[in-house]
């Protein structure tokens, strides 16, 4: 549950110590909470962290008590508690007790710590020190900085161990305050793509921009956490949990569960587990402005995600279920309203229906309305005969208010006002707009149930049988994941969701760069599954068993994500002057880099030597095997040409830095194009060591080029 404080909810401490489970110690620290309970009639007494427990009890009579206990438990099992670390809590509203320091022995505090989080009874809120908590960020990546870690390596320790105690506690504080989270995420982008501490202050091109860093490396990415992204999925995560508790007997429900869906309940009365799914991040929620923050982030934590769909393999069948199908709150619905946004509810275009608090379900509704109009048809006909006295005026008014409680409850001044007799008709349209905006077939099967315009008793359905109809068939559908369904969502889809963006300029990235290997123009639409096969080029790579190190070129090259001036991310920087003696002007710097210069071309001419056939750059480029070479062969050796171009590449530019020429070094990239020849030799060798992989390679026999398996061995064809 969110840790941090609640203004103005007397529920709000509690729902604090409901939030995690572990190990139950007594002699650490005990936090003795003092509150009646308010959940209907189950009773949390106590609940367990790490190293310390927090003890609900009834009141501040129920003190004493709870001591005595406790050292009948300490005759018996030798463990005390210790008084000096033991603090009352009080939770909720208190009454005679807000002047007490100390009750029975035991200190009476305002602010508790719970797993590293603080939490108060007041309506101040404890903030954290945020400033201490990046500071200890920055540290640990400073300190991975000086490991010799791949970009991938990198994002995995950045996330696992720069960033995991930042991310718990905005989970349960919520965000920082200022620009503080985007300057930690430059400061994490810097040391994925230029391997810089946040204390480096030497100046590198940026290769990969920090926003394309995210996403698995088997589809793309670099394994990079999208900080914002991730914490918005974690509030998601709550708020998926309580709405899949629609449809979870009462007695699975966790506590916090319960708790929320009370006080939710109770500050609005048209609230259902399904609300969260309407809800707008901006605006009032089910027209209730001034949310706790915290209960904010949890109520408005779908909308961050993209709207839910019916993701249900069969058709959804109309049936007793509809007379229960919630109007509020309801993802289904707003289908039926033409021009309007289909990610909000219905009680974002009927704000005044809302407030009628017998007006919760389809059924309803239906019966409301034909109960309303058979009045106004009684009504009527009563004028035309003539009956118009005073005494039957208070007759009908009173028939008509005795209407107005039973089937709408208005609360809400402009919803008393809407329901009053003068302005029938207006009421009378407004509901049959609302019905409108419902599929006619399950109007169609509500109405079924009415007899002379009377709903059952009991109904036949209830809001719960109806969200056991719905919930099932919410999610989400991704290309190439297939449905994603909402009670089984996790951080990881929910960031996966958020990621839209990044997917489709990445997607762009890729397709300039199939262009280009195959030499097609920028406006030329591309052969049909090349682009799926790039895709599944990068599954397949990542899957190699091998340093990672040796596959970061190819993941760079395919977004051009080499730090390269004049590259596609730098594209106003002004192209380098490559140490070979060429200028890259009129071409992509990695065209020159790895096809065109001399120490690219010296590792082609190896491949092209080695079989005997012109090598294609989009065979180099794509991971395309030529005929004669197995594909789990080709794969590692394009793995280690494009490593060896970016090794001598590097050489390139450091060993004319060290000589101090402007220009060019005679003789310098025949040298060092040797060097990249032996280091992709090299490579292949350090992978033959490795041994035979059980799976892929029973094709590979003992005259294939570059890799052979003689024996069960692996040889290097060289």
């Amino acid at each position: 549950m969110e840790a941090g404080v609640r203004q103005g909810c007397p529920l709000a401490p509690l729902l604090y110590l409901f939030a995690a489970q572990a190990l139950l110690c007594w002699l650490q620290h005990c936090q003795v909470g003092v509150a009646l309970d308010p959940l209907d009639s189950s009773l949390t007494t106590a609940v367990q962290f790490a190293d310390d427990t927090e003890v609900v009890l009834r009141g501040p009579d129920a003190v004493g008590d709870f001591l005595q206990h406790m050292e009948t438990f300490a005759k018996a099992s030798g463990q005390r508690l210790n008084l000096d670390k033991v603090e009352l809590l009080p939770i909720g509203v208190q009454t005679g007790t807000e002047g007490q320091q100390v009750i029975h022995g035991v200190s009476v505090a305002r602010t508790a710590v719970a797993l590293n989080v603080p939490f108060t009874n007041s309506d101040t809120v404890p903030g954290l020190d945020w400033s201490k908590r990046f500071q200890e960020a920055e540290n640990r990546l400073q300190k991975l900085a000086r490991l010799p870690l791949s970009i991938f390596g990198r994002a995995t320790g950045a996330a696992a161990y720069a960033l995991h105690t930042v991310t718990w506690h905005m989970e349960h504080s919520g965000l920082p305050p200022g620009d503080q989270l985007d300057n930690l995420g430059r400061l994490v982008a810097k040391f994925i793509d230029r391997h810089q501490g946040p204390q480096d202050r030497e100046r590198r091109a940026t290769g990969v921009p920090g926003r394309l860093l995210a996403g698995h490396p088997r589809a793309g990415g670099f394994g990079a956490l999208p900080l914002i992204e991730h914490i918005r999925a974690r509030f998601a995560c709550w708020g998926a949990r309580l709405v899949c508790s629609a449809v979870m007997p009462r007695d699975s429900l966790h506590p916090w569960q319960r708790a929320l869906l009370l006080y939710l309940r109770r500050l609005h009365p048209a609230f259902g587990p399904l609300s969260l799914l309407t809800a707008s991040r901006r605006g009032p929620w089910l027209g209730v402005d001034g949310l706790p923050e915290d209960i904010r982030r949890v109520v408005t934590s779908m909308a961050i995600l993209p709207p839910v769909t019916d993701i249900g393999s069969e058709p959804l069948v109309p049936g007793s279920w509809c007379w229960g199908v919630p109007l509020w709150g309801n993802p289904f619905l707003p289908v039926g309203l033409p021009g309007q946004p289909g990610v909000l509810g219905l009680e974002h275009h009927y704000p005044v229906l809302v407030h009628c608090h017998a007006l919760r379900s389809l059924g309803m509704c239906v019966a409301a309305l034909a109960q309303l109009r058979c009045f106004e048809d009684t009504w009527d006909s009563a004028l035309l005969n003539g009956v118009s006295g005073v005494a039957e005026g208070r007759v009908m008014a009173r028939c008509w208010s005795a209407l107005v409680r039973r089937f709408l409850d208005p609360a809400s001044p402009d919803a008393c006002a809407l329901c009053s007799l003068p302005r029938c008709r207006d009421l009378l349209t407004s509901l049959a707009s609302l019905l409108g905006a419902v599929p006619v077939a399950w109007v169609e099967a509500a109405e079924t149930f009415l007899v002379d315009a009377l709903p059952p008793q009991p109904p036949p359905a209830s809001e719960v049988d109806a969200w056991q109809v719905l919930v099932p068939r919410l999610g989400w559908q991704l290309p190439h994941v297939g449905a994603v369904p909402l009670r089984h969502l996790s951080v990881r889809m929910a960031t996966v969701l958020q990621l839209g963006g990044v997917f489709e300029e990445r997607a762009g990235l890729h397709a300039a760069f199939i262009r280009e290997a195959l030499g097609l123009p920028a406006t030329q639409q591309l052969p049909e599954g090349v682009l799926d096969g790039l895709r599944d080029s990068f599954q397949r790579l990542w899957s190699i068993r091998w340093e990672n190190g040796f596959k970061e070129a190819f993941w760079r090259l395919s977004i051009d994500g080499v730090p390269l001036l004049g590259s596609s991310h730098m594209s106003r920087a002004r192209p380098e002057c490559c140490g070979c003696g060429s200028v890259v002007l009129g071409v992509s710097p990695r065209l020159h880099f790895f096809w065109a210069c001399p120490v690219a071309r010296a590792v082609v001419e190896q491949l092209e030597v080695t079989l005997g056939v012109a090598v294609p750059r989009a065979a180099l480029w794509l991971a395309l095997p030529p005929s004669g070479v197995q594909q789990c062969v080709w794969d590692v050796v394009v793995l280690a040409a494009l490593s060896a171009m970016e090794e001598g590449r590097r050489l390139l530019r450091a060993r004319v830095r060290e000589s101090g020429s402007a220009g060019v070094v005679p003789g310098l990239a025949d040298v060092v194009a040797l060097s990249a020849v032996s280091w992709f030799w090299g490579q292949l060798r350090g992978f033959a060591c490795l041994g035979v992989p059980r799976r892929g390679w029973a094709g590979v026999g003992p005259s294939h080029p570059f890799l052979r398996i003689v024996g069960g061995r692996f040889s290097v064809g060289r």
